[in-house]
């Protein structure tokens, strides 16, 4: 799911004096849910205010977060994805890292979850293992060099 005002997200490892430079920090424990309140632009990159559900309030990047958009638990996301979840894809680089990632989950609306490649750690740590575990089908596309990053070596 994109991240939005209003969606869930999750934190799977937790976030330890973590916020803006103005604050405020906060400690945030592994395995712990939150309701995006507002966003901004900041640095090129949005910002997201998350109020959690065990009380704190603060800002983070989505690379940290988890968007399991109306879930309100990681384990009801992962029942979503494994009864519903279809048309999975992610993009690899020349590398290996992870460009992009889509699935959809059949509801009604249907949801549409995307990772970028700045949030790849959420691929390896939750999404691949789980898309794997329950069996779904991954589409895979790997982008080749382009000459010109190959000459500039």
């Amino acid at each position: 799911m994109i991240p939005r005002v209003g969606s869930r997200v999750w934190t799977i490892s937790g976030l330890q004096h973590h916020g803006t430079v103005e604050g405020p920090w906060i400690d945030v424990p592994s395995q712990t849910g939150g309701t995006i309140v507002g966003h901004e632009i900041r640095f090129g990159g949005t910002l997201f205010w998350v109020k959690w559900d065990t009380g704190p309030q603060g800002g983070h990047c989505a690379n940290r977060l988890l968007c399991i958009g109306p879930f309100r638990t990681l384990e009801e996301f992962k029942v979503a994805v494994r009864t519903a979840g279809h048309s999975a894809r992610v993009v690899f680089g020349p590398a290996g890292g992870v460009r992009k990632f889509r699935m959809e989950i059949r509801r009604d609306p249907p949801l549409r979850m995307e990772l970028t490649s700045d949030q790849a750690s959420l691929w390896w740590d939750v999404l691949q293992p789980l898309l794997q575990e329950c069996g779904i089908k991954v589409e895979t596309e790997q982008v080749k060099a382009s000459p010109r990053a190959k000459h500039a070596r």
